[in-house]
Formats: C-alpha cells, sequence, structure tokens
C-alpha cells in the first residue's frame, strides 16, 4: 500500500490546524486498528478490480491479512464496493489509479500523496477517493485531502487549463458520509496559498497545538499515555466540563454530571463530536486496561475476567478442507447471490431477468443528520413546505 510523507494529504486535516501536529507526532509508533486495517483490505481490492478488470464480487470468500486482523471478503462488502467501481468505469477520460503525486511546490519539499482514483477529461479532473469506515462520516466539501491531491495531480499533468474539479467521497457503509463538492482552478490556488503558510508553520520547534473536530481524529500523540493536554482539555470542554471540576466531584464523590440545559446548538455542537467522543473514551479504556494488568492504580475500578469469546478456528483454510472430509457440503452455509450479482450475470439475458425484477427491493435513501456543510441539499420538511406555503 501507499507510502506516507509527514505533510501528506491524509494528514492534512491535522498539520493544517494544529502547528504542532508533526513535533507532537514525530518518533511515535503508527497504531494499528481494525477499522484502518478493514479499509486497506477493501482499498487492495479496489484497486486490483479498476487495474485489471475484475469485479467485486470476485473475491467472495477471500481472506486478507492486514496487521494482526484477517478478513473474510463477503456479499454485501461486494456489493458495495462494487457502487464506485462501476461509477468510475462509466466516466469517459483518462483513469489513474493510486497515482503518487509530488505536493512539494504546494507544501514543503520532499511531500507527496496517493490518491484512490482520479479521470482527466479535458477541462475537468474527477477525484474520488474511497473511505470504508462505518464510524466517522467523511465529506468532500473543502476536504483538505481530496484538494491536495487536486493539486497535486493537476501539476503532474503539467498545470493544464482546467475549469472544474469535482471531488468526491466514496464512502458507501456510512448513511452520512460521502458526496460531492465542485471548485475552481481558482479556489484551489487560493487554498494553495493558505496550506503553504500552515505548512511552513509546522517547522517550527515550539510550534502551538490546537486541537479541533476533524485535525486530531487520526493524531498519535493523543493516543499514547499523557499524550496531549490540549487534546484532552479540548474534549472536557466539549462537555461542559474542567478538570477543576472533574477533581471536586471526586474529593466529595460526586456523580457526573454533564449538561442538562442541552438547547439545539449545544446538542448539534456536541453530536458533531460523537465519533471523536466515543474514540477517546475507547482510548481510555486501552489505557486504563493496560494499567490494570501492571498492576497499577485503577481508583474505584477492578480488572477481572470477562465474557468468553465465541469459538473459532485456528486455522480455517485447514478447516473448510477437514469440515469438508467429515461433513461434505453439509458444514457450509450457502445463500442467494445478491441481487446485483444476480442481474450482473444476466446483464445480457432482458428475459430472464424478467420474472426475477418483482423479487427484488432497491432499497431507499433514509433521512439522516450530518454536519451543515455537507454538499447534499436539505429535506424539506411538510412543516416547513407548509411554513412557506404561508408566507407566500
Amino acid at each position: 500500500m501507499s507510502e506516507h510523507a509527514p505533510l501528506g494529504p491524509s494528514a492534512a486535516e491535522g498539520w493544517a490546524t494544529c502547528a504542532g501536529y508533526i513535533n507532537a507526532n514525530r518518533g511515535l509508533p503508527d497504531f494499528d486498528s481494525k477499522p484502518a486495517a478493514e479499509g486497506t483490505a477493501a482499498h487492495m481490492i479496489s484497486e486490483y478490480c479498476l487495474a485489471f478488470g475484475l469485479d467485486a464480487a470476485d473475491f467472495i470468500g477471500a481472506r486478507t491479512k492486514v496487521a494482526d486482523w484477517t478478513f473474510v471478503w463477503t456479499d454485501d462488502d461486494a456489493d458495495l464496493l462494487q457502487r464506485g467501481i462501476d461509477y468510475i468505469r462509466d466516466l469517459p477520460g483518462e483513469f489513474f489509479g493510486e497515482q503518487r503525486v509530488d505536493i512539494s511546490d504546494i507544501t514543503l519539499p520532499g511531500q507527496f500523496g496517493t490518491l484512490d482514483r482520479a479521470i482527466w477529461d479535458g477541462d475537468t479532473i474527477i477525484l474520488n477517493d474511497l473511505k470504508w469506515g462505518r464510524g466517522v462520516p467523511v465529506s468532500p466539501f473543502e476536504n483538505k485531502q481530496l484538494m491536495l491531491y487536486a493539486l497535486g495531480l493537476w501539476i503532474k499533468l503539467g498545470r493544464p487549463a482546467i475549469k472544474r474539479f469535482i471531488l468526491q467521497i466514496d464512502q458507501p457503509r456510512h448513511a452520512g458520509g460521502g458526496g460531492t463538492w465542485e471548485c475552481t482552478l481558482d479556489d484551489l490556488e487560493q487554498f494553495a496559498e493558505w496550506i503553504e503558510q500552515r505548512a511552513i508553520a509546522t517547522t517550527d520547534p515550539d510550534a502551538p497545538r490546537t486541537a479541533s473536530l476533524k485535525g486530531c481524529v487520526w493524531c498519535k500523540r493523543r493516543r499514547v499515555r499523557y499524550g496531549c493536554d490540549t487534546f484532552d482539555e479540548y474534549m472536557l470542554n466539549v462537555l461542559g466540563l474542567t478538570p477543576d471540576v472533574l477533581d471536586f466531584d471526586i474529593m466529595i464523590g460526586s456523580e457526573l454530571m454533564l449538561p442538562k440545559i442541552l438547547n439545539p446548538e449545544r446538542r448539534s455542537f456536541i453530536l458533531n463530536h460523537a465519533s471523536l467522543i466515543n474514540s477517546w473514551l475507547e482510548e481510555m479504556q486501552r489505557l486504563e486496561l493496560e494499567d490494570a494488568e501492571r498492576g497499577e492504580p485503577i481508583p474505584d475500578r477492578k480488572l477481572v475476567l470477562g465474557n468468553k469469546e465465541r469459538a473459532k478456528w485456528e486455522d480455517e483454510a485447514l478447516a473448510e478442507a477437514k469440515v469438508r472430509d467429515v461433513l461434505g457440503d453439509q458444514g457450509f452455509n450457502k445463500k442467494v447471490k445478491t441481487p446485483t450479482q444476480v442481474l450482473k450475470l444476466l446483464k445480457d439475458e432482458p428475459t430472464r431477468q424478467e420474472p426475477l425484477l418483482p423479487l427484488i427491493n432497491n432499497g431507499e435513501k433514509k433521512p439522516t443528520v450530518v454536519p451543515a456543510d455537507d454538499a447534499r441539499p436539505s429535506i424539506v420538511t411538510i412543516s416547513q413546505a407548509i411554513a412557506e406555503l404561508d408566507d407566500l
């Protein structure tokens, strides 16, 4: 998979909003996580499909080991990934997949990034970035990562006259993620001037840290023991707390009291931070478990044996062969292919498709709430429509 530069596009939300980000993360090990590893597996399959003319369904049942996890590619995975693959294949123009682009002219010498998918069609560049995560919705609106990819590709192509850039996030497993945002070359050049100054700011040995909703998501410093006071203070403020209030509650034995007067503005602010709050709590649980296993104090808490994990095969490949010897097909679960896969097999046979079409529920888009800067248009509710009629 792709290499990473310190000031690479994938970390741009961090270093562009927190000048101390590079210094804070220097020398720290990468933190493997199951969602990140799962995303790497999906990116690998996407790359193979687009490079060799394969479909995501061709990998159903395949096992991909990334870091400490092994993922089995499923029918549902294939259906979700295939949508973006089909979309890219239908676009006219020159395709660029897993393309390394140099962004030294925009940031600092030696910086680069690797984009997922791009199409160049004369006066238009389309950037399409795959996000496989379920937890954090990602929007393309003024997305620093995509804007840097777009500029890097534009430079690589010889700085052609581009009328519009279409920046897209393909996040099929999150109802609130993904979308499309358009901008012009002038927009990107103004962004380039701003991001260059942010890159230079990271070279200050005493660069200050600044916590933010998007900038702290992938920071390694906040994941280490006694990591980042700036981030911890920021998260406490989100919850309406301060260290002094916490210390006082601990001293008097009070229960934790979160803000009770939650008007819509406060509620939205907290919900916009939901993923970061959950991640913060998970990191505290991980660090607490490490302390407990070393015998260090965990006040008012204790270490016990949890529930037993479900039984699993030590070696699935060996188990498959042995189970087939013992039970034959009875040892395996079978299920009908998904509608998308069945119709693809019958794409040139509409007569055979016909009796199946009434059996297919094509699904529908369900309402979901996203940050206000999301590029998708707002739904007009019935009450809003009535209010607009009353105003006429």
